[in-house]
């Protein structure tokens, strides 16, 4: 229920993913505690390693799966939403997130975090 105010970082020309920052207050009185997502290393990912795909837009759903395929620049797997324009990630079973849907492929597709981790720093 709160808002706040946040500006952008940077975008991927490419995959179109733009990456926000929340604002934070000066004043300590009205600063925000967040629990910010962790980006892990998509290196480690292995064929085969197990999954789950975040997705959704009101109705969040989480599907289970395995990593079929696996290069610098994508992620496939069959942890996969069912809306071809809902947005998701990809997390691993430590609960860090190891890619992002590409809108632009297949709805088991998904650009690996070392890749948007170029496009977060400012």
């Amino acid at each position: 229920g709160n808002v706040v105010a946040l500006s952008f970082v940077s975008e991927d020309p490419i995959s179109g993913i733009s990456l926000f920052q929340a604002e934070q207050s000066v004043n300590p009185k009205d600063a925000r505690v967040y629990n910010t997502a962790t980006f892990a290393n998509s290196d480690d990912l292995k064929l085969g390693g197990a999954v789950v795909s975040i997705f959704g837009g009101e109705n969040i759903a989480v599907a289970a799966g395995i990593i079929s395929s696996l290069s610098k620049d994508r992620i496939m797997t069959d942890a996969r939403g069912s809306d071809p324009l809902s947005h998701a990630i990809l997390i691993n079973l430590s609960g860090n997130i190891v890619g992002v849907r590409d809108l632009t492929e297949p709805l088991n597709t998904f650009i690996p975090s070392n890749i948007i981790k170029i496009y977060a720093t400012p």
